[in-house]
């Protein structure tokens, strides 16, 4: 589902761009269609939920006829008895009432949790199986905000405005209903106005939603500037760029109040109009009646009664133009919800039985054509073939730009290749699902990758049944055993947002114990030393050398490193130019010599 084979053009910042969602009546019954998908799994809990708000509903308008009986029955024949059962039944009324009111606020509650976080789990699930392509163009600052924002507008849809329209609803029609059972003639004029506020209604709601979308995308893009400016505090401020990025956040901060305006500003006019129309024609109904009521042709308790579900119905029909703004940000919500479970990223299958004979002792590159998505026009390889015998430790060498890191992102499939073949022991590993293809792999990126969590947590990130004496032994390993030991919580120390707890260079050593606990057939270590000073170095190198049967891929900038390989590969304009040992290389490759000479003298 989260696959697609064929190449597809780059995703853009702009697929999430809420503003560009125009509304339609297609759009619109698509998020009904969605909501009911999701309220649908817990249909017994909403239709208790709607039993509660139909017994309050009658309840409320039962009292319209009870205040008729006891103003014609109790008060015109001065009848005690009569006085003592309607005050009883309208006890009764407001018990009931007061129950289902209980229930409409409980069962809402839970219900629109239950959803949301349904929702949620389902988004994230989604997000987390999205390739890079989707996640290179779409700042997480960003997403996360508009993904929180738009939860909490569903939220209120399903706890607040759908069961308080639905109650307010039934209000409207039941009190239109009564007020033609109390008088026909006073309830014609009622007829007149109806279509006039739908037409409200309809007119600035499409508008309001509109609105609605500006707003929130507003605060996600300042939401986004916020996340930057903190998550980068030290780089700030050691440039004095503080008033610049205040400025910019107030800049952000006022196009929020910009369009909040405008959003204000429809949502207002709509209720004022609405409620000027249905206050308007309660006031004539009321004259109308009074007329009647002189005339010997209507009773008190009849025009009680009917003036009762006059602005009863006018109440709730006012109330609805006010929930009916939120409803449309709800919808709204549920709109980009959709869109954002609709992307897809541009790789291939995951759903493949193919596997793989142990040990691993080939890995080939076969004509690959490769550009990124974000920058398609610029090819980083074209018609690329690399042929590698296995295990074997393997550096890669050569200028910036030249591809090294990308052979590790295809290796790794967070890419697709626009042609060519990656091959594992002569099978393709395109037909192996990623779980299984990437179980074989213990990646140490460039930068260091670290949850805001513990060091036992964090080491057991790729082996989660990994023991604590496992733990340990590859401390050892990192040579961090000493350090950690020392430690008052050990294991336990918190590692900080982004491991900023640690040094770099300790950083990077339990960057690369990770990758050892998990005792991948094939290690990737991408500058994986380049923190660390020579003693440390030397002592990592001294680990690596000890695992003879592991397929070790080496990126690096350090002639030390590079020297520990069997075999070094150099690549130059996403190409392979030479290969060989370093003795081998130094001989006859002049851009070899030259990077010994100016890059990797750092030794």
């Amino acid at each position: 589902m989260l696959q697609n084979k064929q190449h597809q053009k780059p995703l853009s910042i702009h697929n999430l761009d809420i503003t560009n969602i125009k509304p339609s009546e297609k759009i619109y019954s698509q998020s009904w269609l969605s909501l009911k998908s999701y309220v649908a799994p817990y249909s017994k809990n909403l239709v208790f939920l709607s039993l509660s708000i139909i017994a309050a509903s009658i309840a409320v308008l039962s009292m319209g006829q009870t205040i008729s009986f006891l103003i014609n029955k109790s008060f015109g024949e001065s009848t005690l008895f009569y006085l003592n059962i309607s005050l009883a039944v309208l006890l009764g009324l407001v018990v009931i009432l007061s129950m289902g009111s209980f229930s409409r606020v409980y069962i809402s509650s839970l219900l629109s949790e239950r959803i949301c976080l349904d929702i949620k789990a389902k988004v994230m699930k989604h997000l987390l199986y999205l390739n890079s392509d989707f996640h290179d163009n779409h700042p997480p600052g960003k997403l996360v905000s508009q993904f929180s924002h738009d939860l909490t507008l569903l939220q209120l849809l399903l706890n607040t405005s759908l069961p308080i329209s639905f109650r307010n609803i039934l209000l409207a029609l039941g009190g239109l209903g009564m007020m033609f059972y109390t008088n026909w003639y006073l309830s014609i004029t009622v007829i007149i106005i109806a279509p006039l506020i739908v037409g409200f209604l309809l007119f600035f709601g499409r508008r309001i939603r509109i609105y609605s979308k500006k707003v929130q995308e507003a605060h996600a893009n300042a939401h986004t500037l916020a996340n930057n400016f903190l998550g980068h505090i030290k780089l700030s401020q050691a440039y004095n760029h503080e008033p610049l990025d205040i400025q910019n956040y107030i800049k952000s901060l006022s196009n929020i109040y910009k369009k909040t305006k405008k959003h204000a500003f429809y949502r207002s006019l709509l209720v004022v109009l609405v409620m000027l129309c249905v206050f308007s024609t309660s006031a004539f109904l009321l004259w109308l009646g009074g007329k009647q009521v002189i005339s010997d042709n209507l009773s008190i308790g009849a025009l009680t009664s009917f003036i009762f579900y006059a602005f009863l119905t006018a109440g709730s029909a006012g109330a609805l133009s006010e929930t009916f703004a939120d409803i449309q940000k709800g919808l709204s919500a549920i709109d980009r919800l959709n869109h954002l479970l609709a992307q897809n990223s541009s790789s291939f299958s995951s759903k493949c039985s193919a596997s793989i004979s142990f040990p691993i002792t080939s890995l080939n590159f076969s004509n690959i054509n490769f550009s990124y998505p974000t920058q398609p026009e610029v090819s980083v390889f074209q018609d690329f073939t690399l042929d590698l015998s296995l295990p074997r430790k393997i550096a890669i060498v050569g200028p910036s730009g030249t591809g090294k890191s990308t052979l590790f992102q295809l290796l790794l499939r967070f890419y697709p290749l626009k042609s060519g073949s990656i091959t594992v022991n002569k099978v393709s590993i395109d037909t192996l699902s990623l779980e299984y293809w990437r179980q074989q792999l213990s990646w140490v990126p460039q930068e260091t990758h670290f949850h805001n969590t513990t060091i036992q947590q964090l080491l057991r990130f790729g082996k989660p049944q990994a023991s604590v004496e496992e733990l340990w032994d590859v401390l050892k390993k990192a040579h961090l055993y000493t350090f950690i030991k020392k430690l008052p919580k050990g294991l336990k120390t918190p590692v900080g947002e982004q491991g900023l707890n640690f040094s770099a260079g300790q950083r990077q050593r339990l960057n690369l114990a990770r990758a050892l606990l998990k005792n991948a057939p094939i290690l990737l270590l991408d500058e994986a030393t380049s923190s660390l000073d020579a003693p440390n170095q030397k002592l990592i190198q001294e680990t690596l050398s000890q695992f003879k049967n592991k397929t070790m891929l080496i990126i690096a900038h350090r002639l030390s490193t590079v020297r520990f390989a069997n075999e070094i590969i150099v690549l130059d304009k996403g190409r392979v130019i030479d290969r060989g040992t370093h003795l081998t290389l130094l001989k006859r490759c002049p851009l070899y010599k030259n990077l010994c000479s100016e890059e990797l003298l750092d030794s």
